[in-house]
C-alpha cells in the first residue's frame, strides 16, 4: 500500500503548485489590466478607434474586403514586416564589369636561314632550311608556317605576318663562299614544280 500513498501525496504538490501558479498569473493579469485601464482625462482608445471607422453598412466592401481578406499577403510585400524603412529590398545592381580582350599572341618567330635565292627567267624562288628541318623550296606569295614570302630579292627575301615584317639575308659560309648546293654541270636539274 505504500504506492498508493506515495502516488496520493505527489498528485496533491502538483495540484497545490498549479494552484500557485494560476494565482500568479491571475494577479499578473490583473495589473496588466490595471495600467491599461484609462486615466482620467484620457480617452479610451477603442472609443476613439471606434469614432474613426465608418458606421457599419457604410463602408466599401472592398475596401474592408481589401483589408480583411484572408491569404493576402500583398501588404507584406508593398511593406514589409522585418525591414527598418518598412519598404520593400531593392537589390544594388551590380557595377558592369568590361573584360578587356586578351592581347594577341605574338605571332611565332620565322626561326630559319636563306640558304639560296634562284631568280630565272621565269620567276624567282629561295631555299629556306627552317631551325628543326630540312629545307623548303618556296615563291613569292607562298607561306610557311604563317609568314607569306612578301619579295624576294637578289641577296634576300622579305616574309610579312599580320603587318610585321621579316628580312632573311644570304649570308656566305664562314669559309669565305657562298654555301650553296651546286649542281654538277653533266647533271640537269629537277624541273621546278
Amino acid at each position: 500500500m505504500p504506492g498508493k500513498w506515495l502516488s496520493l501525496s505527489v498528485m496533491l504538490v502538483l495540484l497545490a503548485l498549479w494552484g500557485a501558479q494560476y494565482a500568479f498569473l491571475d494577479a499578473w493579469r490583473a495589473d496588466r489590466m490595471a495600467g491599461l485601464q484609462n486615466t482620467p482625462g484620457q480617452a479610451d482608445p477603442l472609443q476613439t478607434l471606434a469614432a474613426e471607422l465608418p458606421p457599419a453598412g457604410e463602408a466599401e466592401p472592398d475596401a474592408v474586403d481589401a483589408i480583411l481578406r484572408p491569404g493576402d499577403a500583398s501588404g507584406f510585400v508593398e511593406r514589409p514586416l522585418f525591414t527598418p524603412s518598412r519598404r520593400p529590398h531593392v537589390p544594388e545592381e551590380d557595377p558592369v564589369v568590361v573584360e578587356e580582350p586578351p592581347p594577341e599572341p605574338e605571332p611565332e618567330p620565322l626561326h630559319a636561314r636563306l640558304r639560296s635565292v634562284v631568280i630565272v627567267p621565269s620567276g624567282a624562288e629561295i631555299w629556306l632550311e627552317p631551325d628543326d628541318g630540312d629545307r623548303v623550296r618556296l615563291r613569292e606569295g607562298d607561306r610557311h608556317r604563317g609568314w607569306r614570302v612578301a619579295r624576294i630579292e637578289h641577296t634576300r627575301a622579305v616574309f610579312e605576318r599580320d603587318g610585321r615584317t621579316v628580312e632573311l639575308v644570304l649570308r656566305p659560309a664562314a669559309r669565305g663562299r657562298l654555301d650553296i648546293d651546286r649542281v654538277p654541270p653533266e647533271t640537269t636539274p629537277a624541273p621546278l614544280p
